[in-house]
Order: C-alpha cells, then sequence, then structure tokens
C-alpha cells in the first residue's frame, strides 16, 4: 500500500515530462514516493520509456501504457496512490476521476500547454455548436466535468506556470491555483544534459554544432508540412521537427540537401534551447502551437506563428 505522501504522473506527451519535472521539484520534502506512468500515445514512446529507466531523475518507479485507457484501468483496480496529477481533466475522463476521489485520491491537473488558459474547450477544440453543443455540455456537466481544464468538479487544483492569467480569464475559479516555481526555461536549463540524453538528440546537436552558421531555424510543424523554402536562407541550418504524435515519415522521401529532419517526439523547447547555448540566433516557425506561448519573450529566439501569415 502506497503511503499518504505518495504521488503519481501520468504522461501522455513529451512536453508534460517537462513541465511534471518542474512540478515536482517544487513539491514538500514530504512527498517521498513520486513515481511516472508514461502513456505511449507519442511516436517512440517506448524508446523514451528505455531512456526514463536508465535516468529516472526524481522518478521513484517509472511504468509504461500503450493507452491511457490501460493506465486509468490499472489506476482504479490496482493502485492506491494519494495524488494523482494528469494533464486533463475535460470529458469522459470525469468518470474515472469521480472514482478515484471516491476512494480518497487528491487529484491535480498540471499545466501542458496554451489550452490550459482556454475559456471553452468544447468550443474551441470540439468545435462543436447548436444543440449538439447543449447536449454535450449538458452531458459534461452530469459526470462533472468543467468547460476549461482545472474544472472539473472531483479536482483539487492545477498547477500553471502563469497564475495571474489563469485566475484572470477564470475570475470565478474557486479551488487551488498552483503557480510552478521554476519556468520552463530554468527547468530545461537546468537538466539540460539529462533532456538531451533522454529525447536522442546527442546526433542533431553534434552535427549542428560544426556547421557554419550564425542562425538555426527550426520548423516545429503540426501533422502535415507547408512551404517552408520561403522561410529558409543561404546563411541558415533549417530542421523539420513534427508534432510528437506524428508517426508517417515514410511520406518523406526526399529532403532538401541543407534541411534535417528530426524523427523525433522531442518538445520543441528542448532542441531550442540545447541550440541556443552554442549558436546566436535561432528562428522556430510554429502553427498556433504551445511553443510560441513559451518561447516568445526569449532573448535571441524569434518566434512565427504560420497560422498568421495565411
Amino acid at each position: 500500500m502506497k503511503n499518504k505522501n505518495s504521488g503519481l504522473f501520468i504522461c501522455s506527451k513529451p512536453i508534460q515530462l517537462i513541465i511534471q519535472n518542474a512540478v515536482v521539484s517544487s513539491l514538500p520534502s514530504s512527498h517521498n514516493s513520486v513515481d511516472l506512468w508514461l502513456v505511449g500515445k507519442f511516436y517512440k514512446s517506448e524508446e523514451l520509456y528505455e531512456e526514463l529507466k536508465k535516468n529516472k531523475s526524481c522518478w521513484k518507479n517509472i511504468s509504461y501504457f500503450k493507452t491511457l485507457y490501460a493506465a486509468y484501468k490499472s489506476l482504479l483496480t490496482t493502485c492506491e496512490y494519494k495524488q494523482i496529477y494528469i494533464d486533463s481533466d475535460f470529458g469522459t475522463v470525469n468518470i474515472v476521476l469521480a472514482l478515484c476521489k471516491l476512494f480518497g485520491r487528491d487529484i491535480y491537473v498540471v499545466e501542458e500547454g496554451i489550452g490550459i488558459y482556454n475559456k471553452d474547450l468544447l468550443k474551441s477544440f470540439d468545435k462543436t455548436t447548436g444543440i449538439i453543443y447543449l447536449l454535450k455540455r449538458l452531458f459534461f456537466k452530469i459526470i462533472g466535468s468543467g468547460l476549461y481544464f482545472g474544472n472539473s468538479k472531483w479536482v483539487k487544483g492545477i498547477y500553471v506556470f502563469d497564475k495571474m492569467k489563469y485566475e484572470n480569464i477564470h475570475l470565478t475559479y474557486k479551488k487551488k491555483v498552483i503557480e510552478i516555481p521554476r519556468s520552463l526555461k530554468q527547468e530545461i536549463y537546468n537538466k539540460l544534459d539529462y533532456y538531451e540524453r533522454i529525447f536522442n538528440l546527442q546526433d542533431v546537436v553534434s552535427t549542428i554544432k560544426v556547421t557554419n552558421v550564425d542562425c538555426v531555424t527550426i520548423y516545429s510543424a503540426s501533422y502535415h508540412i507547408r512551404d517552408y523554402r520561403q522561410f529558409i536562407d543561404d546563411d541558415e541550418f533549417f530542421i523539420i521537427k513534427m508534432h510528437p504524435g506524428y508517426n508517417n515519415y515514410s511520406q518523406f522521401e526526399k529532403i532538401d540537401g541543407n534541411v534535417i529532419l528530426l524523427k523525433n517526439s522531442a518538445p520543441t523547447e528542448v532542441l531550442v534551447f540545447l541550440i541556443g547555448a552554442f549558436k546566436k540566433r535561432v528562428k522556430v516557425l510554429h502553427e498556433n502551437s504551445s511553443v510560441g506561448n513559451y518561447l516568445f519573450k526569449e532573448k535571441g529566439i524569434k518566434v512565427i506563428n504560420l497560422f498568421e501569415r495565411k
């Protein structure tokens, strides 16, 4: 049986892993047992799991699940953690969260990206309108789901990087809003070698180090690649970094000679800070992703949202 200060983090995206590491570093020392469950929803997730087992960092135990369903099923049937940290409390997952709450567990949501500051996920991501929207909203209310992250009936609070921003957007929020004291940049810089190792970025970093260019451009793409050639200058090195959930790399039969296609699920933020450590300028192209939110104020980093260039 787990003790009352044991915690479990459920992670289904690479960027979550970094943010959850930052949260663990802020927990009281009394939280003497923190485990990680990695869910294989992204490219090469099993390889990341193997690297994490060799480099555990803050995690006492690490387990791997192929699906969120398998992870939550295990949570309900075999586990007795006191604190549970998740990335989403929106939607049907509330059926599981209700049972966890019934068993006396404290549930917290952890920031996962720009969606954390969204007011209405049904309208923004589900694209639901009219009578369907009203019916879904009623169903979600019945099972305890709110319309934004952190607002489930069953959660105790939420961890975010910008507490003031979250509270200003969600003025009626009554639960705990805990600001993560270590920024994403600080978390990555404090463990730069660790993240380079677990995300297998040594080769690409070594390649870029020996190039005679001052600027490196990273295209943080989604599931489709736009015409990127207009953004490439002769004196730049160009990297295409696909969405972590993308896995159809066989379609890329030919890539221009001065372009690297990074077949890796590493967060773009890690790659940016690794390269920024030895290159004067880094340019990042993205498509309405969290990259813009986390990097737009960084010195020496130019961030361009391609959705605003249509």
